[in-house]
């Protein structure tokens, strides 16, 4: 029972509390753009995660998000997010409270080649998820459109079979997650360089520096909002189960309140 609730312990740090991401992706009228990364990790977290990372072995390590990556990573990081991807600029961020974070900036030549991920990861760290294939199709013109497919991923994290099958193993890791999950947030958005005349992506707002509605959003979620809710810890849960992810997003996005999460399989915007 110990082992099991340690590992346990460990999984819940893939949604480690004091720990904030927003990727915000822009795209060009001529389909080039740029994506903005912005990551930050309280230094209790960090610590944690080391201790997670030592207590799965070896391959722990890749299971937690890295706001200290070298140059070359960087570059790395870019060349899986596909062709035409460049790194940019990267610098090192501060808040007042002690989290220490990062922002990445990379530019891609044709959002057609683009392959990241739109579903929130903590696993990310400084870059985005890389995908294998691109979510975006983009149509030039004096309208473009851009049309993005929306995959709805599980959430990526280390088995806890064995917890899911000893419900008081459950309960009781329910209980040691939710202090860490306090203060999550993930947030993604695809911003269009101009003014959107047409979209069915369900938020639809303006950019903090725009006088026009320029952005869709394709989740925004503050974990907390999701803790007070009394299935949220179950539907967390369920993120991570094949047979159960899909649904289980569809959930968080229609029943607990404050939770952004793009719905639909496919969504449009034009824009001039």
């Amino acid at each position: 029972m110990l082992k099991i609730l340690i590992l346990s312990a460990c999984s819940a740090l893939l949604f480690t509390g004091c720990f904030e991401s927003t990727t915000l992706i822009t795209v060009r009228k001529d389909g080039a753009g740029q994506i903005l990364q912005r990551t930050f990790i309280s230094q209790q977290a960090e610590g944690l995660m080391a201790v997670a990372a030592m207590a799965q072995g070896q391959n722990g390590a890749a299971n937690m998000p890295n706001i200290n990556l070298t140059s070359n990573e960087f570059i790395q990081a870019a060349a899986n997010m596909g062709e035409g991807v460049t790194f940019v600029k990267a610098r090192k961020l501060k808040k007042e409270s002690g989290e220490e974070g990062s922002e990445a900036m990379f530019a891609f030549k044709d959002i057609n080649k683009l392959k990241v991920s739109l579903t929130p990861d903590t696993t990310a760290g400084a870059v985005p998820s890389a995908k294998e294939v691109s979510p975006f199709q983009f149509t030039k013109g004096v309208n473009p459109t851009l049309s993005i497919t929306i995959p709805h991923d599980k959430i990526r994290r280390p088995n806890n079979s064995k917890t899911a099958n000893d419900p008081t193993a459950k309960a009781m890791m329910q209980q040691m997650m939710k202090p860490l999950l306090a203060g999550m947030k993930i947030s993604i958005f695809v911003e269009v360089s101009g003014q959107l005349t047409d979209s069915d992506a369900t938020y639809i707002s303006a950019s903090p520096n725009s006088r026009f509605k320029n952005r869709i959003t394709m989740a925004d979620v503050n974990m907390d909002n999701i803790l007070a809710h009394p299935a949220g810890m179950d539907l967390l849960e369920q993120l991570s189960d094949e047979n159960k992810y899909k649904e289980a997003w569809q959930k968080l996005a229609k029943d607990i309140s404050g939770i952004k999460i793009e719905n639909k399989d496919k969504v449009f915007l034009t824009f001039r």
